[in-house]
């Protein structure tokens, strides 16, 4: 029907106002006219959006071809129907009023629909409805251009769910959560954070946060300016520290900070507080367990070394029971040593031990470890091979007792850690400028185990075990300048090296 209307406007160009034929200069101007009512009806045809005409009362007559497209109606459903064809019943009658009242007042509508389809489906429309004037000012038609937004409504819908979801894990975290802007004022913080320094939230939007809660700390000053800088440069920051919330109380926080994008500065970056108090504490217990313990059991063993020289002089003993005293004197002097050795455990802990270094021969305090251990390995049906040849001597400058309780230690577990039948090599090299100690076992480290296999207290299939004998082992190594490394895998087993610097 607008087709119509068009092709009889453009006829109308070439007849004279009077009915006869135009002058030449009419007809010229006609032409152009003309040229451009053709290109006004291609771009409205070929148009990506959809475009419907109605008259006024809202009868439809034209639709472009992306309405058929977009709807599922071609012009023949649609020319003479009224546009709430398309309607989906979304929207309230006051919607649809208030329309009508802006476009009947001779104003432009716009606004969103939420259309139906002759599927079915529905689909959303970003929208502009203009009233066209006739020749009396009264209005003839309606035109409503009208752009498909289906695929910009479910993106929004689906960030305001995932935006939801969000919420409620940041405020549901059981860590402290901090969003700092590059400048490093706080974003937002999460319940969890204003929980453990007793702020509300509201009152730390703006702060310097860092500053704020390591104020009165000037020993923090260097820490709190690095630890920005480092998360402004794009690292991850992982340490541990002590603060006070608002009320004074102490508790310790492991904090993890990184930008949020790598490759944005302008993101800021997402600070996480966890609190490892009750960690802390329980440590602090256990040191001192550990510290009490290994004071008060040295003043009976002095008890029990002594023992050996008073029983002879209470009454004669055979050289059998001599023999026996003996070995306890033995027994409760090595338990003596060790008791020493784990006080000193304590300050290597706390990097005050100073060990007493020497030129030793490391291959000659291996040999001596697998002979002390020969007994263990026998019981458990485990050889113990000792791979490096006599005369090719590794001195290292180191305590001669701190490596025969790393050697001890390691050789233990590599025994304990084998079945019956199988075969422990232990092999000292001099390699550069270091003293090298081997033990290898065929028996994998469990995947479990790897990543904590020098850590304190951890163990995994020992009966009795305590987890520090690797914990010690590697103690003693830094602390005498060296390093000590695993290397594991199913096909090969498990490798302990330490490296020692060379005498």
């Amino acid at each position: 029907m607008a087709k119509g209307l068009l092709s009889r406007a453009i006829a109308a160009l070439g007849q004279s106002p009077t009915g006869g034929i135009a002058p030449v200069e009419d007809f010229a101007a006609n032409r152009a006219r003309e040229q451009e009512l053709r290109l006004l009806w291609a771009a409205v045809e070929r148009s990506p959006a959809s475009i419907v005409v109605t008259d006024a009362t809202g009868a439809i007559e034209y639709v472009n071809p992306h309405f058929a497209e977009l709807t599922g109606y071609d012009a023949g459903d649609a020319l003479g129907q009224n546009p709430r064809l398309l309607k989906s019943g979304l929207h309230t009658e006051d919607f649809y009023r208030d329309m009508w009242e802006t476009i009947l007042s001779g104003r432009v509508w716009r606004g969103e629909f939420c259309n139906r389809r002759k599927d079915g489906t529905l689909y959303w429309e970003n929208a502009s409805i203009s009233p066209i004037p006739g020749a009396d000012g009264g209005i003839t038609h309606f035109v409503a251009v009208k752009e498909d937004i289906t695929a910009q409504k479910d993106r929004e819908e689906r960030l305001r769910r995932v935006m939801s979801e969000f919420e409620t894990i940041f405020n549901a975290s059981s860590v402290g959560i901090v969003h700092l802007g590059p400048d490093g004022r706080v974003v937002r913080v999460n319940r969890r954070f204003a929980e453990l320094f007793e702020a509300p939230p509201e009152s730390l939007a703006g702060r310097r946060l860092l500053e704020d809660i390591h104020r009165a700390v000037a020993r923090l000053d260097d820490f709190r300016r690095q630890a920005l800088a480092d998360v402004a440069a794009g690292k991850t920051i992982r340490v541990e520290e002590r603060f006070r919330n608002q009320a004074g109380r102490p508790f310790w926080c492991s904090i993890h900070g990184r930008r949020i994008d790598p490759d944005s500065p302008a993101s800021g970056s997402i600070w996480i507080f966890d609190d490892i108090s009750a960690r802390k504490e329980l440590e602090a217990v256990r040191e001192d367990v550990e510290r009490i313990m290994r004071h008060d059991l040295k003043a009976p063993l002095n008890s029990i070394i002594n023992l050996p020289e008073l029983v002879p002089m209470v009454g004669p003993v055979t050289e059998e029971q001599q023999e026996l005293l003996g070995e306890i004197g033995q027994a409760a002097r090595l338990m003596l040593d060790q008791i020493d050795l784990s006080l000193d455990l304590y300050k290597m802990e706390t990097g005050s031990y100073v060990p007493d270094l020497q030129s030793i021969d490391l291959g000659h305090v291996a040999a001596t470890v697998v002979d002390m251990l020969a007994k263990t390995a026998q019981a458990r049906g485990v050889s113990v091979t000792m791979a490096t040849p006599p005369d090719k001597p590794a001195y290292a400058r180191a305590s001669a007792l701190l490596c025969q309780t790393i050697a001890a230690n390691l050789l233990k577990n590599a025994i304990e850690a084998e079945p019956t039948g199988s075969a422990v090599t232990v092999e000292v090299a001099a390699e550069g400028d270091a003293a090298v100690l081997r033990i290898h076992n065929p028996a994998p480290v469990p995947a479990d185990m790897v990543p904590v296999f020098f850590d304190k207290y951890a163990t995994s299939g020992k009966s009795g075990g305590n987890g520090l004998g690797t914990y010690s082992a590697r103690l003693m190594t830094r602390c005498q300048g060296g390093e000590i490394a695993l290397d594991t895998s199913p096909g090969t087993g498990a490798t302990v090296t330490v490296r020692l610097p060379a005498a």
